[in-house]
């Protein structure tokens, strides 16, 4: 059996403390468990509450709505994260998860091979990976929309010769 703690607590309402007793307008009593599970439904719903939240800052409805099409945040089994970093994959706890989600594009990801791996080896067998990524459609669209006409098709030019040719090339793969 689980040990329990009742307190009366004060409940305000749109009044600030300050310290007199007649500032407690309601007393509520309130149950805790001493010691809270992982699997409690009321910590389970406050850290979905606290995904969907951070989640719709980071990157917005839509992102969240799809989102959660495929993946249930509820579950403790399911990972959130938003980085480009393969340190930060690689320092997960030491369990399978059965989702993770990265906020970040996945464009900036440096090595991503290695940051592949790293989350396959964080990952269930048929667990489900969700990232973003800028496919170079939107990215063309999103530089042509950025400058004016002229201007953009220059800056298109050299973003190509840059981001795709110097990569390759001996030289300058060392620099990339």
């Amino acid at each position: 059996m689980m040990e329990t703690l009742t307190r009366m607590i004060p409940v305000f309402k749109n009044r600030k403390f300050n310290g007199l007793k007649e500032d407690y307008p309601l007393f509520r009593e309130v149950s805790i468990n001493k010691t809270l599970r992982q699997e409690d439904p009321l910590l389970s719903k406050s850290r979905e509450f606290r995904l969907f939240k951070t989640i719709r800052n980071e990157s917005g409805e839509e992102v969240l709505d799809y989102i959660t099409q495929f993946v249930d945040l509820g579950s403790e089994q399911t990972q959130v994260l938003s980085t480009t970093t393969l340190f930060n994959v690689t320092c997960l706890q030491d369990e399978f998860y059965e989702y993770i989600v990265n906020l970040k594009k996945f464009n900036d990801v440096r090595r991503v091979n290695k940051f592949l791996e790293a989350l396959n080896d964080k990952i269930e067998p048929h667990g489900l990976f969700v990232g973003c990524i800028e496919t170079l459609e939107q990215r063309k669209q999103r530089l042509i929309n950025k400058f004016p006409p002229l201007l953009n098709r220059l800056y298109l030019t050299g973003d190509y010769i840059f981001k795709r040719v110097f990569p390759k090339m001996p030289l300058t793969k060392q620099i990339y």
